[in-house]
């Protein structure tokens, strides 16, 4: 049928197909569809549909947002200080255990440190009663001394201290405080044979067990102080006159936390080096209480965790609040006043956020910002901004 067809209209083809070309050419090159949106003014002149958005000026406090990851503030590895064989573990002593300041972990077979004890006091007991006999004949040597004094000749007083056996009473206490000192330090080593936690914290590994071997400075445990967190972030340099260090830093698990869920940080000081990859500079925040054993109602940090951080900066008072997309890299702004009409604002960066910028600057009440770029625009020119839907002009609170 088709082919018919074609036989006996192919003839007339060409023309029905120009027929058809040549309005439609005509409404393609007539309509404004395919253009920007225009529309006239009273005096039939064609402007240029423009999309506009407010400018908020106000009490702005910048945030900066960053990341970074959770580290131990205190941790340590737990060794030994004598030589022994471990004969018992305490009921903690295992990973994942919170221990207290000076629960016990390790106990060390104590029967050789318990004779080098006593053996340390019988040698004090030695020292003293050696010192008391130095002082009873140092004693009688006085009595003889009185006796004859007055017969020695002048050039034999030098020998007064030997007479009076002041040496041998010297080197006596001398023993006797050497004695003490090794009867202390014997003592010590008795009481260092129990293994206690330094801090409160928690085991994150244990390595001995009931019969291990230890030697001096062994290493027994590792303990992580439960009491602060680090967190270690990083800013563009340019942000530290900003960054309020007094105000609480707010943290996030973005992913990990229900949504809305947060907790405070604190800054504790800005690092002296650079990051030597991007060349920011580093800031360590403190998070107290980070497994939430004082508070249980705070979702815990763990060591490792990547956070993300709200930086607080400093209150800009009597600011405008600006996209970086409307900032011009000649430092102005393109605006439609309240006239329609097209107008350069000069600004004053003030901060320079990621989606947000801060600036001072010479706006007029009915300005409205430019939020599109065009191929023209002049001083003065007019132009018409396009309605916004009610949904699009409620304003969302972002972060800088």
């Amino acid at each position: 049928m088709i082919r018919e067809f074609y036989q006996r209209y192919r003839k007339s083809l060409p023309i029905l197909l120009l027929v058809m070309v040549v309005p439609l050419s005509w409404w393609i090159l007539t309509s404004d569809s395919l253009d920007k949106p225009r529309a006239r003014n009273h005096e039939g002149q064609t402007l240029r549909i423009v999309n506009v958005r407010p400018i908020k000026k106000g009490d702005y406090l910048p945030i900066w947002q960053a990341s970074g990851e959770v580290s131990p503030a205190e941790q340590v590895k737990v060794v030994a200080e004598v030589s022994g064989i471990i004969s018992e573990l305490g009921p903690k002593a295992n990973p994942g255990q919170l221990v207290e300041a000076g629960d016990w972990l390790v106990k060390l077979d104590q029967r050789e440190l318990q004779l080098q004890l006593l053996g340390q006091q019988a040698q004090l007991v030695q020292a003293q009663a050696n010192l008391e006999l130095e002082q009873a004949n140092q004693e009688l040597a006085r009595q003889e001394y009185e006796l004859v004094k007055d017969s020695i000749q002048a050039t034999d007083k030098l020998n007064t201290a030997l007479v009076l056996k002041e040496p041998q009473v010297a080197t006596a206490k001398a023993r006797v405080a050497a004695a003490q000192a090794n009867l202390d330090k014997a003592q010590l080593n008795l009481e260092r044979a129990i293994i206690k936690a330094p801090f409160r914290g928690v085991i994150t590994s244990r390595l001995v067990g009931r019969g291990s071997k230890v030697n001096l400075s062994s290493g027994l445990f590792e303990l992580v102080n439960t009491d602060t967190f680090w967190l270690e972030v990083k800013v563009p340099r340019a942000f530290l006159s900003q960054l309020d260090t007094e105000t609480e830093v707010i943290i996030r698990h973005e992913g990990v936390w229900p949504s809305g869920v947060q907790r405070q940080a604190r800054v504790f000081s800005v690092l002296p080096d650079m990051d030597s990859r991007d060349r920011q500079a580093k800031i360590l925040l403190t998070i107290e209480d980070p497994l939430s054993l004082i508070d249980s109602s705070q979702p815990r940090v763990f060591v490792n965790d990547f956070l993300t951080v709200d930086l607080p900066g400093q209150l800009l008072a009597n600011s405008w609040m600006i996209e970086p997309a409307w900032l011009m890299p000649q430092q102005f702004v393109w605006v439609v006043d309240s006239n329609n009409l097209l107008y350069k604002r000069e600004v004053k960066l003030l901060f320079k956020g990621r989606k947000r910028f801060y600036v001072e600057g010479d706006f007029q009440p009915g300005d409205r910002a430019l939020a599109e770029k065009m191929d023209i625009a002049t001083q003065g020119m007019e132009v018409k901004p396009r309605q916004q839907s009610k949904s699009k002009r409620k304003s969302k609170g972002e972060r800088s």
